[in-house]
């Protein structure tokens, strides 16, 4: 049992990363990232009734680029362990459906 527990705590602890899985996980979740704010930008393109929400794309942006800071910071420093990358992926991931929620939630300025 104390075998175990302690694979389970070394592997949760570990700060060996793959290389392929790191770049391919790496550029999806970069993806995700920017098509979240891509969508948000086609979205008031396409729509001119949108144009009064054109802050919160402003403010995307500056988000994204933390976003970005944050998913270099993951990926270049290997002190990080492995439960700690992946709940900051995680929540990553959550940030953008619930932006993705709020961005396809807001009503046309003069409707």
């Amino acid at each position: 049992m104390d075998s175990r527990l302690n694979e389970i705590k070394h592997k949760l602890l570990s700060k060996q990363q793959g290389s392929l899985g790191q770049r391919v996980s790496l550029l999806i979740l970069c993806a995700l990232c920017f098509l979240s704010v891509v969508s948000l930008g086609y979205l008031f393109l396409i729509t001119p009734m949108m144009r009064c929400h054109s802050p919160f794309f402003y403010l995307a942006a500056v988000w994204l680029v933390m976003e970005m800071m944050v998913i270099g910071y993951l990926y270049v420093y290997k002190n990080i362990p492995k439960f700690a990358r992946d709940a900051i992926v995680v929540m990553v991931l959550i940030s953008n459906v619930w932006f993705l929620l709020f961005v396809f939630s807001l009503k046309a300025c003069n409707s």
